[in-house]
């Protein structure tokens, strides 16, 4: 280094000048701002990734468990909840999760596979929250429906456009909630079958088939709920529910409703006439 120093301090000025013209190219080179650092390239430390704004929290909504069709936004946009990035695990930490698990068959009318489509999604906000009023004894179950309609929710390629919403609906009961709704504002077939299967790994299998009165695409899809609780005519439960479970899944009235599972699968286009068979298995892990 001492060697260095002294060719520099005894060599001839336009060397001195040499280094000057070059110091000055260098920040001319630099963005207008940038900040000036020792010890780094051209005196400009790396520069910071820019700050990433956390994602706003779910927007609220008037009337909270209510059935699709009924919140401030459409029934596809009020069904998605907020996602969040999930961190790995820690041992002794990991999560219980709620799986949705979908087949979707499309049939020719002489019964051959036209389709075969499986996809996974999640439970949505409102299905969490009648999960925890389950387990609290605060909401008595109630019946189950099954909903779809294309990506857009329009009726231009909708399999089922001439309802109120241009979704088609595959329900245990038209004359009980949420079927109750469910006919009055969709294009309605019943038939849904909902069995419980008890033991290691359960699971709810939600079952149901329609013939599609017209060609289109299924791109949005989810499954609705009705639970009871004498103590709420809209929102959250208030206390204990005193509602016998027999008693809600004849109800008529959708005190605790709301989207359970729900997903945007790419679309799955469907023909006049073809059997639309859909199962929804929810399961824990």
């Amino acid at each position: 280094m001492q060697r260095f120093t002294k060719q520099v301090n005894t060599g001839p000025r336009w060397w001195s000048a040499l280094l000057m013209l070059c110091s000055v190219a260098a920040m001319a080179q630099l963005p207008s701002g940038a900040p000036q650092g020792s010890g780094v390239i051209g005196g400009v430390p790396p520069a910071k990734p820019a700050a990433v704004e956390p994602a706003p929290p779910v927007a609220s909504r008037k009337n909270l468990w209510a059935f699709p069709g009924t919140l401030d936004a459409p029934p596809m946009v009020a069904a998605m909840a907020h996602e969040e990035t999930e961190e790995p695990a820690k041992p002794g930490h990991e999560s219980m999760k709620v799986h949705g698990h979908w087949v979707v068959d499309i049939r020719n009318p002489d019964g051959t596979l036209a389709e075969h489509r499986a996809f996974e999604n999640s439970v949505q906000y409102d299905g969490q929250n009648y999960l925890v009023g389950l387990l609290s004894g605060y909401a008595s179950a109630g019946g189950y429906e099954i909903y779809f309609s294309n990506a857009a929710a329009n009726a231009t390629n909708a399999v089922c456009p001439s309802g109120t919403y241009p979704y088609c609906t595959i329900v245990q009961s038209t004359t009980a909630a949420p079927g109750a709704f469910g006919c009055t504002v969709y294009t309605c077939f019943s038939g849904l079958t909902v069995t419980p299967n008890f033991g290691a790994g359960p699971t709810l299998v939600l079952q149901g088939s329609m013939t599609a009165p017209k060609s289109g695409s299924i791109g949005a899809i989810g499954t609705a709920f009705n639970g009871c609780n004498s103590s709420a005519t809209s929102g959250f439960p208030l206390t204990v529910s005193t509602v016998a479970p027999a008693t809600c899944q004849t109800s008529t009235a959708g005190v605790l409703g709301g989207t359970m599972t729900y997903t945007n699968p790419t679309p799955i286009s469907v023909t006049a006439g073809q059997l639309i068979q859909i199962t929804v298995t929810i399961s824990f892990s």
